[in-house]
């Protein structure tokens, strides 16, 4: 994908927060993937994403705070 998006066939580091594009063209932070589950949570709830955001076309890294000058 362009513009720095991961496709959904590539997975994310565990536990790392993320981004997702979802297929209304909104994006969706504060995700994260879950090893254990095997698809991307919401990890305050521990619940799956993609049932209430509906289906996702990419995922990028969440900037880290510690690195934003």
């Amino acid at each position: 994908m362009s513009d720095g998006w991961n496709p959904m066939s590539r997975t994310p580091a565990a536990f790392a927060p993320i981004t997702c594009l979802g297929a209304d063209g909104e994006e969706y932070a504060g995700l994260c993937f879950s090893t254990h589950r095997g698809e991307i949570i919401e990890p305050i709830t521990n619940k799956a994403a993609e049932p209430v955001i509906g289906p996702m076309r990419g995922w990028k890294y969440e900037p880290e705070l510690s690195r934003i000058p």
